[in-house]
């Protein structure tokens, strides 16, 4: 994303805004932990952890639903629905091609095992 899109982003720094979206084809409502993270963004070969995005601000709705750098579920994903989880970090600008995503799905099962997804440098695109 544009540095500008955040508060404060240095030049040397570069928005990743990460969307899952997670349809429940289950028999049971899943639960979504309040506040909880469904992805992390690690950069570069020693996988660290990207800086969260400190803050943004659009006086506008319809730019606040299009930029919008984080996105909350909600608490719940009803059976044969859909729930939209957007969250952002902050990278060196250098590590964008070496990036590695671990998602983790809700269940109504307990906690699940995270998927770590590597290589997603090369499905990044540039948003202006």
């Amino acid at each position: 994303m544009p540095s500008s899109w955040g508060v404060d982003v240095p030049k040397s720094l570069v928005i990743v805004r990460m969307t899952l979206e997670v349809s429940n084809g289950t028999s049971a409502v899943l639960p979504v932990e309040p506040m909880s993270r469904e992805m992390d963004l690690l950069y570069g070969p020693n996988r660290e952890e990207a800086s969260p995005v400190t803050g943004y601000s659009y006086p506008d709705p319809a730019e606040g639903r299009r930029k919008g750098l984080s996105r909350d579920g909600g608490t719940r994903i009803p059976v044969d629905g859909r729930a939209t989880f957007v969250e952002s970090a902050l990278v060196p600008a250098g590590s964008v091609s070496d990036l590695t995503v671990v998602v983790s799905l809700p269940s109504a099962d307990g906690i699940r095992d995270p998927f770590t997804l590597t290589g997603v440098g090369v499905v990044v695109k540039t948003v202006k």
